[in-house]
């Protein structure tokens, strides 16, 4: 008796095994792709909820800012042009 069944000559699993498996690594591949749209949409539906900040990150944001107050009054008007004013004030005042 003889099995007419198609076979790989080198002995694989014939080709309607792979359909199946195909089939489900195209929907396995659909779910993980509709999970990751669900994660990347919902954040962006769910109101933000405010966050309090603590006393010392107030602190520091504000000493923050006013080390950049500071640098961009350096720019402005730099250490150099002051000390030279400063000499200018002093000989004059002798």
């Amino acid at each position: 008796m003889t099995i007419h069944a198609p076979a790989h000559p080198g002995g694989v699993v014939s080709p309607r095994v792979h359909d199946n498996v195909f089939g489900w690594v195209v929907a396995t591949a659909a779910i993980v792709l509709l999970v990751i749209g669900a994660v990347l949409v919902v954040p962006g539906i769910v109101p933000d909820q405010p966050t309090s900040m603590t006393a010392q990150q107030r602190s520091l944001i504000e000493y923050r800012a006013y080390e950049r107050l500071d640098w961009a009054a350096s720019e402005a008007y730099p250490e150099w042009k002051a000390l030279v004013e400063f000499r200018a004030a002093e000989r004059a005042g002798n």
